[in-house]
């Protein structure tokens, strides 16, 4: 019965990107000029740019993961507590707590 739910499941997401991929869509023409820049500007208007590394804040950021685990993949609880061990090491603000 599980299986037989899982791969329904499956069916009907591989059929709904098959669907959405074919489906007609409204198109829309590429501009033809570039984006015009004030002079003595870096980007143009209301383009914002991520902090450069040195910048980057360091207030504790807590992040919930909600996956299914075990129950599909043997083996993911181990890889995503590496993982998310790998991730503390780079960013030691951030607390990922995995349900």
């Amino acid at each position: 019965m599980r299986r037989t739910l899982a791969r329904l499941g499956a069916l009907a997401v591989a059929s709904s990107l098959i669907l959405g991929a074919c489906g007609g869509g409204a198109s829309t023409a590429a501009p033809t000029t570039a984006p015009s820049v004030a002079p003595g500007a870096t980007t143009a208007p209301g383009v914002t740019t991520a902090p450069a590394a040195s910048e980057a804040s360091t207030e504790p950021v807590n992040l919930e993961f909600w996956y299914w685990a075990e129950s599909d993949a043997p083996g993911a609880d181990k890889w995503m507590a590496d993982t998310v061990a790998e991730y503390k090491k780079v960013k030691p603000n951030v607390t990922v707590n995995v349900v």
